[in-house]
């Protein structure tokens, strides 16, 4: 649900559904969505002007996709990244 509300613009409710989502996660131990929720929330962070905070979570998701095999979702990410200056 995260990455639709951030596809209409409503970047601060996409950080909230993020938020959510990464406690659940965490709360449950169920991570099959973790990395896309951190993604989804860095990408929000980039849209609202807030690149410092976002920075850190474009790098998790990446690492964390990078490490379970899901390249095409690490190229996604890659190409985000290097369109917002951002290093991994």
């Amino acid at each position: 649900m995260s990455k639709w509300v951030g596809l209409e613009g409503l970047y601060s409710e996409t950080i909230k559904l993020c938020d959510i989502g990464i406690l659940r996660c965490i709360e449950y131990g169920v991570y099959f969505s973790f990395s896309l929720l951190l993604y989804n929330k860095g990408y929000a962070l980039v849209m609202l002007n807030r690149k410092e905070e976002a920075i850190k979570y474009v790098q998790e998701a990446y690492y964390i996709d990078r490490a379970r095999g899901r390249m095409q979702l690490c190229e996604h990410i890659l190409q985000f990244a290097k369109k917002h200056e951002i290093i991994l």
